[in-house]
This record gives C-alpha cells, structure tokens and sequence, in this order.
C-alpha cells in the first residue's frame, strides 16, 4: 500500500510543487490580471484528474505508474510553455527581487493559513520562490521514518522507495527546468548538506530541511530575501530562527502565525530591505541549469 501511494501520488505531489512555484514565480509580471491564476487552476483541475482514480492494488499501481508520470510530465510541460509566455523581460538583466517562502510545512503551503504571503509579495511587484513539500518526503525516506505518512521502512523497502521517488522528482523537473532555468532542483541530499554544518541530523524533524533549503538555494543565487512563516509557538520553527538568525549576509524575516492578521509594516521593510541591501544577488544565466545540464533534446543529466 505505501508503494501505491508512492506510485500514484507522489508524481502528481511534485507536479503540484511547480504549479503553485510557477504562479508565484510569473503573477507579478502577467499583463492582464488573473491570467496566471487562471492558468494555474486550468492545469491544477487537469491534474486532479489525472491522480484521483482508485489506487487499487500495488500490482496495478505500479503497471500505471509509468504513465501517470509520462502524463504528469506532458501536463507539467503544456504548463511550463504557457508560464514561459508570462516572461515579458525580454532577457534584460532586470528582474523583480526574488523572495524565498519557507517555513512549517502546513503554514507555507496553505495561502489561509500564511495569510497569503505568496499574493502579498506578488502585488508588490516581488516573485516569490517557494520551498517544495516534495523534498521534506524524501527527507522522511532519507531517516527511514514512517512518522505522519507511513512511508516504507527497512532496508530493502526504503531504499527501492528513495530511489523511484528521486528518478521521478528528477524526470518532473527537468521538463520543467527546459524552459525555467532558474527553478533550483532542491534535491534531499544537497539540502541537508547545505546546512550539515550549523544544524546536526537529529533530532529528525523539519528544522535541518528549513534550514538546508535557505542555504541551498541562497547559495544557488535563487533569491535575494528569505521569508521564514510558522505557527505560533512551534518547536521546529524556533529552533530554524535561532540557527538562521546568525545568517546575517541573507536577508530575513521571520513571521509567526496564530490567527491574527500579519503586519503589513513588516512585509513593507522586509521589501525595503532586500531590495536596498547590498547583498542583492544576481540572476542565473540565460539557458543554464542550477543543477545538471539540458541538451537541446531535452535530456540532461540533474544532480539532485
């Protein structure tokens, strides 16, 4: 059963990941209002649809699976094209500053629940580059946990279960990555051991993910501030600001969230900040990949 789930839902999860990253990536530059949403919600629905028929047996599951991922890959693809049109620089070096959401795992990902950051940020001309659930499953896999998700345990089950998920992950974003270069690959393994030398492997819990993932993708020059949201009071969220805090070259905000609105002051100088700070990072280069590299026929290889 868990290979069923890891067969049948894991490719849609990581589809997900760069539908909500497109969107939150393209919104500040669309040029008639609601077009990137309306793309967004166009492929989310296609989807669904694609990962809501019945499991079924783990034979099943995995004659199918190879394609619901060729499935899942041509969807992300039509996407990625679309999203691509979005782009209106016209290679001109200027970009809007970029800002990097993570946090608690529930908080970053639900728009309710971080009082939609990711549309705050946009509306004040920001991209934003959000920190993919995809990865903390595979950190799961990585300590051999079958905590929350009931992933597959023991050598021989974890570790067929780590290498499917990876080879999917990889192969769902390198269609993507054609066309977005600068969409960092946020492999398990690059960012633990981005942040292997300020937070220790135990205790196993969000905090080494958090943590590794700003460093990784601030060493990738992806973004230029980094917003860090939770809720109130939780255990892994203080525990990744008090390790980050003395990150003092990259830009930082830290928000807690228990129901009350967000001050927009906060948001308003965190803008203010990155944007005069004189840490402001550089682009990627037109047509290179932060991991791996694309060959005009679209094979690569990504060392995620």
């Amino acid at each position: 059963q868990e290979y069923a789930f890891l067969t049948h839902l894991w490719p849609g999860l990581v589809a997900l990941d760069l539908l909500n990253q497109f969107l939150a990536w393209y919104r500040p530059q669309e040029r008639d209002p609601g077009q990137a949403e309306r793309i967004y919600t166009y492929y989310c629905d296609r989807l669904i649809s694609l990962t809501e028929q019945p499991i079924g047996s783990f034979l099943f599951a995995l004659f199918r699976s190879s394609s619901l991922v060729n499935k899942v890959i041509e969807l992300v693809e039509e996407a990625s094209r679309e999203y691509a049109s979005l782009d209106h620089t016209n290679g001109r070096p200027e970009r809007p500053s970029t800002v990097f959401l993570t946090g608690s795992m529930y908080t970053r990902i639900d728009p309710f629940a971080n009082q939609y950051l990711v549309r705050q940020f946009n509306q004040r001309g920001m991209r934003v580059l959000l920190d993919p659930l995809a990865p903390l499953i595979e950190y799961l896999l990585e300590e051999n946990s079958a905590e929350a998700l009931q992933l597959p345990t023991g050598a021989i089950d974890n570790g067929a279960a780590k290498l499917m998920v990876n080879r999917i992950r990889r192969r769902i974003y390198l269609s993507a990555q054609v066309l977005h270069p600068w969409l960092p690959g946020f492999g398990i393994s690059k960012v633990l051991s981005a942040g292997s030398d300020i937070v220790d492997r135990y205790p196993v819990s969000e905090s080494p993910v958090t943590i590794g993932a700003v460093l990784y993708a601030w060493g990738k020059k992806a973004y230029d501030g980094a917003v860090i949201v939770s809720p109130w009071g939780c255990n892994h969220a203080l525990i990744s600001e008090a390790l980050l805090r003395h990150q003092h070259h990259i830009p930082m905000l830290f928000l807690y969230t228990d129901g009350s609105p967000i001050d927009e002051r906060r948001i308003n100088d965190f803008i203010y900040k990155v944007q005069r700070s004189t840490s402001r990072r550089k682009p990627l280069a037109s047509g290179k990949l932060s991991e791996g590299k694309v060959a005009q026929t679209g094979a690569a290889e990504i060392r995620a």
